[in-house]
């Protein structure tokens, strides 16, 4: 088995924007959400045999916002989630037949920042997390018969960082990941019956870069990867029963970039994606008994774009997408 570089290509006639790449599984087949240069939602999509690109549009009117796309699945059905230019969160999903556009709205008199949608699963009903122009965490969640907004907050005395969110579950709880504006680590947690905040603190002596947050998740416990601002890969993990820091280093001789880290398993084992300095993609991978990092270089003749990776599953094995500075979409995949 090796690893392998394909070009997706792009939507016809235009270029994928480089600031955001969203995957899901529908059928057990991956699906590749990108914002094209014409402002709309467009999916990459496998149907057992072969790759096609589908225009999924626009809301009504509107135009897609470049910088971030999410996705979630609720009955089995794909949902991906964005924020249009009217500042308002937009869902685009299918029932089993069709495609459709749903308006969700904003939290009560504010608007959705641009840049971070997170979504999570909760009694099988999806929860989507978005930071709003008042600097509080919101989440947009489904309890079965309706949509309501919630207002998380913020960690005490302080705002979320407008840039990133992640999500994780433990023991079924989700379990949401920001940056404050001290530079620290948080989690916003429910733990079945109420919602908290806690510190997770730094890596010693440094901060979190603003830019990027990835979970993972490992004999059943969090494992969530940062970049700090000594250009390292770090991750926050926790062992069962209390919380760590651990300095996973860069690549030989390289430095993690700021803007993207992916994350997906392969044989129950977390692998990490990550742009270098270099240009090439990197991953930095656990053995079962060891973290590992290594070179999967370039597309041909070409470098990785520095603003997005995403990653699926395929039949078991890792495939990571990201932009290239051709603007195609491509994918480095295991078989």
């Amino acid at each position: 088995m090796a690893w392998a570089w394909s070009d997706q290509g792009t939507p016809p006639g235009l270029t994928v924007d480089p600031d955001t790449i969203a995957t899901a599984t529908y059928q057990g087949n991956p699906y590749v959400f990108v914002r094209a240069n014409d402002g709309h939602l467009w999916v990459n999509w496998w149907n057992g045999s072969a790759w096609s690109w589908s225009d999924q549009g626009t809301p009504p009117g509107l135009t897609v916002d470049p910088d971030t796309i999410a996705t979630s699945s609720y009955r089995d059905n794909p949902y991906v989630f964005v924020r249009a230019n009217d500042g308002h969160l937009w869902v685009n999903w299918w029932n089993g037949s069709a495609w459709s556009w749903s308006d969700q709205g904003t939290p009560p008199g504010r608007t959705v920042d641009p840049d971070t949608i997170a979504t999570a699963t909760y009694q099988g009903n999806p929860y989507v997390f978005v930071r709003a122009n008042d600097g509080h965490l919101w989440v947009n969640w489904w309890n079965g018969s309706a949509w309501s907004w919630s207002d998380q907050g913020t960690p005490p005395g302080l705002t979320v960082d407008p840039d990133t969110i992640a999500t994780s579950s433990y023991r079924g709880n989700p379990y949401v990941f920001v940056r404050a504006n001290n530079g620290h680590l948080w989690v916003n947690w429910w733990n079945g019956s109420a919602w908290s905040w806690s510190d997770q603190g730094t890596p010693q002596g440094l901060t979190v870069d603003p830019d990027t947050i990835a979970t993972a998740t490992y004999q059943g416990n969090p494992y969530v990867f940062v970049r700090a601002n000594n250009g390292h890969l770090w991750v926050n993990w926790w062992n069962g029963s209390a919380w760590n820091w651990s300095d996973q280093g860069t690549p030989p001789g390289v430095t993690v970039d700021p803007d993207t880290i992916a994350t997906t398993t392969y044989q129950n084992n977390p692998y990490v994606f990550v742009r270098g300095n270099d240009g090439h993609l990197w991953v930095n991978w656990w053995n079962g008994s060891a973290w590992n990092w290594s070179d999967q270089g370039t597309p041909p003749g070409l470098i990785v774009d520095p603003d997005t990776i995403a990653t699926a599953t395929y039949r078991g094995n890792p495939y990571a997408f990201i932009r290239a500075n051709k603007g195609h979409l491509w994918v480095n995949w295991w078989s």
